[in-house]
């Protein structure tokens, strides 16, 4: 097991490191056997990220552990997850449990929400048809507020 690791979270790379030993006083030996304790900082708030070392806990023993380890550490404490179902999803959000699965959900405490993850790059031109109407609105008459059909009627391209 290396000292760093890099974890991604909805597309952004993290880096972690793992805590050492005596940065760990006051966890259980359970904890200790059940779990691999990394620092990082995401979005510049220092976090303890918390993976499981075998299958994912019930959302209510991520909820226990975390609330300890929290206090503890007065830390945040976000969970490594594999990818779950969607009911175990909604049970760890329920619970306020922080936690990254995958590179496709996650509810952290700075963004406060569960996302998808969209790789979509923005558009870095207007199509076309979006600079007609974005030139007719500016120029010949508003379309704020339109329907697409409303637009059709009066546009002429």
């Amino acid at each position: 097991m290396g000292a760093n690791k890099e974890i991604s979270i909805l597309g952004e790379k993290v880096m972690i490191t793992v805590r050492t030993k005596s940065r760990l006083k006051g966890l259980s030996v359970g904890e200790m056997l059940s779990y691999n304790i990394y620092d990082g900082t995401y979005h510049d708030i220092p976090i303890l990220f918390v993976e499981p070392k075998q299958k994912n806990p019930t959302p209510r023993e991520c909820g226990i552990t975390a609330e300890r380890l929290s206090r503890l550490f007065d830390l945040p404490v976000v969970f490594i997850l594999n990818i779950g179902p969607t009911y175990e999803r909604k049970r760890l959000l329920e619970k306020g449990v922080y936690f990254v699965m995958g590179d496709y959900y996650a509810f952290l405490p700075t963004i406060l929400s569960l996302a998808k993850s969209n790789n979509r790059l923005p558009a870095k031109r207007l199509s076309t048809v979006a600079q007609y109407l974005l030139l007719y609105h500016l120029q010949v008459k508003s379309i704020e507020g339109l329907s697409a059909k409303e637009i059709e009627a009066i546009v002429p391209y």
